[in-house]
């Protein structure tokens, strides 16, 4: 009987994720899916002493649309509500789901090139993905010198992932001011900073 309430214990164990995300500072940025699209906010809330995992929340018409933490270092998606974003405490944890990496480490069909643009005191970062040696997209990110942390690279989901799957490294460390990608001769996916500013909260999922 002992025996059978411990294997029931570590079965809970294996299947529960408990987990205490502490975030310190955020980012937010007006979005545009293409050029004179509707434009949506995004605010990514980071660690800067903890890069493994990211809190995203996407504001459409005042209204949150999208709301999840990303854990890179555990693999997982964790999913929360809230009828109130503009106090934190009022995020609830609903459910989690595994992220895995595993295709993005080992896929070899894509190869990227960057370059680092400076001009006039601006500087650039031009990402270029092939597929079988033919471009398939191509981003740009401007960027001004950080004021808050060092680490804003992983801040932003389109750069965290391949940056944690390994299949990029950069070099620049300044804060993204703007960004969007190229595809056909069309702009985007199209960013621009509004806010970078410390903050102090805690999400606790158990």
């Amino acid at each position: 009987m002992k025996n059978y309430f411990l294997i029931l214990f570590l079965i809970i164990c294996q299947n529960v994720f408990c987990q205490d995300y502490h975030f310190d500072y955020y980012t937010v940025y007006d979005y545009q899916k293409e050029e004179k699209g509707t434009t949506t906010k995004e605010i990514y809330y980071s660690n800067t002493k903890d890069i493994s995992y990211i809190f995203f929340v996407k504001i459409v018409d005042n209204k949150i649309t999208d709301c999840y933490v990303t854990d890179y270092k555990n693999e997982k998606l964790l999913f929360f509500t809230t009828n109130d974003f503009s106090d934190m405490a009022n995020f609830q944890f609903v459910k989690s789901t595994n992220y895995s990496l595993e295709e993005c480490r080992n896929t070899k069909n894509y190869e990227y090139q960057i370059d680092y643009i400076s001009d006039k005191g601006t500087n650039k970062i031009n990402i270029k993905k092939f597929k079988k040696k033919k471009l398939m997209e191509e981003s740009f990110y401007f960027t001004q010198p950080p004021t808050i942390t060092q680490q804003q690279h992983y801040n932003l989901g389109i750069l965290a992932t391949p940056i944690w799957c390994e299949k990029i490294k950069l070099n620049n460390e300044e804060i993204i001011s703007s960004s969007y990608f190229m595809r056909n001769g069309k702009k985007e996916h199209i960013r621009n900073l509004l806010e970078i500013k410390p903050i102090s909260f805690d999400l606790k999922v158990n």
